[in-house]
């Protein structure tokens, strides 16, 4: 009896509890966003306007964060549309807070025009020139990114669409239509990563992704420099018509434990080693 009474109070007390604070305010310039971040001690949301994106579009750089502390910063596009400068990204996020950085109902474009395209597709001898790069998300800070409920589209980015060094990636509720990249030696088009970073996606569409590389290496959707075993999960994705124009035609391109060989994601060595897609593909 003691011990039913005492579960009780607890969960009464669980109930009174506060909720942990988090400020929600409106971002109208670039510049505030920046300063905002920066200075971030407590859990906050941050929400972009209409003012931010004309603001941005006058900008002609990316949106540099720096994470600080170890607040969960969340950025809220309120459903807009950022279109990336030329051969900048739209987010870099740097810093040495350990804090959570979301980004999250936001719409990325790039400067690939619908001429490029046929269908949504990249045609397989597509050779731009150097006024269409730009876009994505990149930068390095100790702490964990999230994208939630985002779409990437119709961008060449200068990396890829997401190339960030943290402890880790959640990518969520989220599309990747249309990211090319070219000329590339290693490099992946819309994920790049390395090092010790987890990356966790779910519930995501990857649609006509592109990669052209100079060697067989680049991959159309993502590039994976070391041994990852436990580092990357995808889980109920889908994948459509994702390609690449080089010697080896593979979307996922990981390096193994074995070695310095590069393996298929179909390759049953290279499953079994890395433990590490769960995906439906349709």
């Amino acid at each position: 009896m003691k011990k039913i009474v005492h579960v009780l109070f607890q969960l009464v007390l669980w109930a009174t509890l506060p909720a942990i604070a988090q400020t929600s305010v409106d971002v109208n310039t670039v510049a505030e966003l920046k300063t905002k971040v920066s200075t971030a001690t407590e859990n906050s949301v941050f929400v972009l306007t209409a003012d931010f994106v004309e603001d941005f579009d006058t900008q002609a750089s990316s949106i540099d964060l720096t994470i600080n502390s170890s607040a969960k910063i969340t950025i809220d596009g309120a459903n807009q549309t950022l279109k990336a400068a030329l051969n900048k990204q739209h987010f870099t996020a740097n810093g040495s807070g350990e804090g959570t950085l979301t980004i999250q109902n936001l719409t990325l474009t790039g400067l690939v025009k619908d001429s490029e395209l046929v269908g949504g597709e990249f045609p397989k001898d597509w050779n731009p020139d150097a006024s269409n790069i730009g876009g994505g998300v990149t930068g390095s800070f100790p702490g964990e990114l999230k994208i939630i409920n985002c779409l990437f589209s119709k961008m060449r980015p200068p990396g890829a669409g997401v190339n960030v060094s943290s402890k880790k990636v959640t990518i969520k509720e989220s599309s990747f239509i249309s990211l090319g990249i070219t000329n590339s030696y290693n490099g992946g088009s819309v994920i790049y990563t390395r090092g010790s970073t987890s990356y966790e996606v779910e519930n995501c569409t990857f649609a006509y992704n592109y990669a052209k590389g100079a060697w067989a290496n680049a991959s159309a959707i993502i590039y994976i420099t070391v041994n990852v075993a436990d580092l990357i999960s995808f889980k109920n994705s889908r994948f459509y018509k994702n390609t690449n124009n080089t010697a080896v035609k593979d979307i996922f391109r990981i390096r193994n434990r074995c070695g310095r060989r590069w393996r298929r994601m179909e390759d049953r060595r290279c499953r079994w080693w890395c433990h590490l897609i769960e995906r439906c593909l349709s």
